[in-house]
């Protein structure tokens, strides 16, 4: 069989359309996949945040620490950083 300049020039073209084609699949796959992690992630550190939260409630420390105010707290750091 033989094939034409023509021929052979539009067999390139068309490999190279399928390759761009999938390159470009690839990347919008990939950005969906990265931001759906990201996502996952940043649900997954609110969900620490709101465990840690419930945690300190229940500390009778961290309590008391919220009634006196963040400013003693804050007295208290300075006065034991230094």
């Amino acid at each position: 069989m033989y094939f034409s300049v023509g021929d052979k020039v539009y067999t390139i073209y068309l490999c190279l359309y399928i390759i761009i084609i999938n390159t470009m699949k690839s990347i919008i796959f990939n950005n969906n996949l990265f931001s759906k992690l990201t996502k996952f992630k940043k649900i997954k550190r609110q969900n620490e945040y709101a465990k840690s939260f419930k945690k300190a409630a229940q500390d009778k420390d961290i309590k008391n620490m919220a009634e006196d105010g963040m400013e003693d707290y804050l007295k208290e750091l300075i006065k034991y950083e230094g």
